[in-house]
């Protein structure tokens, strides 16, 4: 192991030549504190070697001896004794003298059950389907009933409304015969057709009827073969139920598709209002406005109905009502209008007739004053003349 000395052969590091400031206080003070460095080293022996360093550790460690943590002091104070609750122990007594009697009602029921009572759970458990599947059907066949019924009212109106709607009373006719078209003859036509093609197509769904209901017999509900018996007679009418109600659901099917089309065959002749009304209100042009206006508003209405159920049979008869109303305004203009023509053709005729030529009248003779007048004798009296 290379030493101090052996690193630093002259000894302290010596101060400049050119410093000639020497604290001698200050190393006094060292060495008073810590002494003096010069006598703890020897400069003319070396350290301790390094063999004499690892034996020393050898050593140590031959006479290592575990090292002893001292135990917590333990409390001087006792663990109080705990009371005795009588009232808990009597609680928990109860508890296991109840589960001890559900044990044995349990086992008791599990060996006195017999295999019918499984059974008899069974069909208990099939009746109530039975009576859920018997209200949904009943249930969807009234309200596919009601539908069919509801579809062919409505085309009945709906025919109804077009018939009346395809000509009107003429309101410049003294015939009462007369009448004026109001629809056009091929759109009324069309309509007709489309409401007999859907009637039609109602008559052919025929709704299924429903099964016989179910009905329990008389079983001995501890006779695994009678209660077998009706679990089969209960199997086979969830089977016929599950067949008509399969029915069912077809025709709403058909009937959901059926009347889908027919109301986008109304829809495309319900358009055809519109250009029926501008004609209506081209041909009258001289109505009042407010009456034209009502009939272009009918005839959207019409549109926006598409002609289906209730409301567009309502649509169709407003809209013949405000036609009507339309041509009879139109013909008290046209009224009036012949009317002042025929005074204007009258006063012009009078104008172009000459002035009547004044008569002159005759003029009595001048009488002269002087003359008197000459009086005529009185008439004889009793009628008989003079002798």
């Amino acid at each position: 192991m290379t030493t101090l000395a052996q690193l630093f052969p002259q000894g302290p590091r010596i101060e400049e030549a050119s410093s000639t400031f020497d604290d001698h206080h200050t190393v006094r003070r060292l060495t008073e504190m810590f002494g003096d460095p010069s006598e703890d080293f020897d400069m003319t022996r070396p350290r301790a070697s390094a063999q004499r360093l690892s034996q020393l550790v050898e050593e140590a460690v031959a006479d290592a001896a575990p090292a002893v943590i001292p135990a917590p002091p333990v409390s001087a104070r006792k663990r109080r004794r705990r009371r005795f609750d009588g009232l808990a122990m009597v609680a928990a007594s109860l508890a296991v003298v109840a589960v001890s009697a559900a044990a044995i009602v349990g086992g008791v029921q599990i060996a006195n059950a017999s295999p019918a009572d499984g059974a008899m759970q069974s069909l208990r458990a099939d009746e109530a389907m039975i009576q859920n599947a018997e209200q949904a059907f009943t249930s969807a066949h009234e309200r596919l009933a009601a539908r069919v019924a509801t579809s062919s009212a409505n085309g009945a109106a709906l025919r109804t409304a077009i018939d009346a709607a395809r000509q009107a009373p003429d309101p410049r006719s003294t015939q009462a015969t007369a009448t004026i078209p109001v629809l056009d003859a091929a759109l009324a036509d069309g309509v007709i057709a489309e409401i007999d093609r859907h009637a039609a197509a109602l008559q052919g769904i025929v709704l299924p009827e429903s099964v016989d209901p179910y009905v329990r017999g008389d079983i001995d509900e501890d006779s695994l073969s009678e209660v077998g018996v009706a679990i089969d007679a209960a199997q086979a009418q969830l089977a016929s139920l599950d067949e008509v109600t399969a029915e069912l659901r077809d025709d709403r099917t058909a009937l959901d598709a059926l009347d889908a089309q027919h109301v986008a065959n109304l829809e495309a002749l319900a358009v055809s209002f519109t250009a029926l009304g501008a004609k209506a209100i081209e041909d009258n042009p001289d109505a009042d406005a407010v009456l034209r206006d009502a009939v272009s508003n009918a005839a959207a209405h019409v549109v926006s109905t598409k002609l289906s159920g209730v409301e567009g049979a309502a649509a169709v008869t407003a809209f013949r009502d405000a036609v009507v109303a339309l041509v009879t305004d139109q013909a008290v203009a046209d009224e009036d209008r012949a009317e002042a023509e025929r005074r204007e053709r009258e006063n012009r005729q009078q104008n172009q007739q000459p002035a009547p030529t004044p008569t002159e009248e005759p003029v009595p003779p001048p009488v002269d004053p002087t003359t008197p007048p000459v009086e005529e004798p009185p008439p004889a009296e009793g009628g008989e003349g003079v002798l």
